[in-house]
């Protein structure tokens, strides 16, 4: 998916899991875009989600992790999303309560699934726009971006278009290599994501959550 800075949040991750994070709520800050998402489709109302939303963080400020810091971070936030809508239909007027199976939702959470893995890439995609950024001269950004957006353009019209974009000559007989390295650089970003919401990742444990998201064709493919 194309994306640009504006589109995930800008904070950096910390470098251990998320049990192990200094403070709960500034760790969970970073999944707020996909949990929100999750939250109005649930309620079909906007103005509740962010109460629902809300109501979490605040927990998360004022309790932490409490004893529930085990496990994925995925399922966590999801057990606390269905747990502050439950008290946020609780304090909502019938006449204005939403219909929610919260039943169904306990033990469906497909939809969360795929904002959750979104999430991650958009994270990825965040780390190498910063790593660009931070190493002039180096497109790996530029690079993934321009092969996304066409991905069945040459080599002579793709290096065309990224000299266009940035005014940096492309070197077309080094142009595969550097998009399969800006590939790499991308997919070590995006295991580092999901080990943050591992709370004890190894190269298993990491290669086994990208499965269950689906991302493991990306690392193969």
């Amino acid at each position: 998916m194309l994306m640009s800075s504006k589109d995930s949040n800008s904070r950096q991750p910390s470098a251990v899991p998320w049990t192990q994070a200094g403070s709960a709520a500034a760790f969970v800050i970073r999944y707020v875009s996909p949990m929100r998402r999750q939250l109005v489709l649930w309620l079909q109302d906007e103005p509740l989600a962010d109460q629902a939303l809300a109501l979490f963080i605040n927990h998360l400020v004022s309790k932490g992790y409490g004893s529930h810091c085990k496990g994925r971070l995925r399922d966590f936030l999801y057990r606390g999303m269905l747990s502050s809508v439950k008290v946020c239909l609780h304090k909502t007027e019938s006449a204005d309560r939403p219909v929610v199976d919260l039943r169904r939702l306990q033990c469906d959470p497909s939809g969360w699934i795929e904002h959750w893995t979104q999430c991650l890439q958009d994270h990825a995609w965040r780390g190498l726009e910063q790593w660009q950024h931070n190493n002039p001269g180096q497109l790996d950004f530029v690079l993934m971006q321009a092969t996304l957006r066409q991905p069945a353009a040459s080599l002579p019209v793709l290096a065309a278009n990224v000299t266009a974009e940035t005014g940096q000559p492309i070197d077309q007989q080094t142009l595969p290599e550097q998009i399969q390295a800006a590939r790499r650089r991308w997919l070590n970003l995006l295991a580092k994501e999901v080990a943050l919401t591992l709370d004890q990742p190894s190269r298993e444990s990491i290669r086994d959550e990208m499965q269950v998201l689906k991302l493991a064709s990306l690392v193969s493919g």
